[in-house]
C-alpha cells in the first residue's frame, strides 16, 4: 500500500502499531491517517480515540481500512472518530477517500 500511495503522489509515513502511529503522528502532523483497524498494542479505534483526543491532532481526518467485516467494525469506528471505514479489498475507494478527506481538512 505505502508504494501504490506513493506512486500516486503521497509522502507516506508508516508506524508497525497504534502506540507508534501515536507517536509518528505527535512528530510529524499528517495531512490524513490511513488506519488499519487491527493493530497491535493498540487497536486502531483505540489509536483513533487517542488522537481525537489530542488538540492538535483532532482535525486530522482518519480512514479506518480494515479485512473484517465490515458492518461489524463501521459503528465503533465512526463513534471513534473515523471519517469512514472501508474494506482493504478497496484501494481504489482509498485513495478516493482519501483525496476527499484531504480536501475537506483544508476547508
Amino acid at each position: 500500500m505505502r508504494l501504490w500511495l506513493e506512486l500516486s503522489g503521497f509522502r507516506v509515513l508508516t508506524a508497525d502499531n497504534g502506540v507508534a502511529a501515536i507517536a509518528c503522528a505527535k512528530e510529524h502532523p499528517p495531512d490524513a491517517i490511513i488506519m488499519d483497524v487491527s493493530m497491535p498494542i493498540l487497536d486502531g479505534i483505540a489509536t483513533t480515540i487517542q488522537l481525537k483526543a489530542s488538540p492538535r491532532l483532532a482535525s486530522i481526518p482518519v480512514i479506518g481500512f480494515t479485512a473484517h467485516p465490515f458492518a461489524a467494525i463501521e459503528a465503533s469506528a465512526k463513534a471513534a472518530g473515523m471519517r469512514e471505514v472501508l474494506p482493504k479489498s478497496g484501494f481504489g475507494n482509498l485513495l478516493v477517500a482519501l483525496r476527499a478527506a484531504m480536501r475537506a481538512s483544508e476547508r
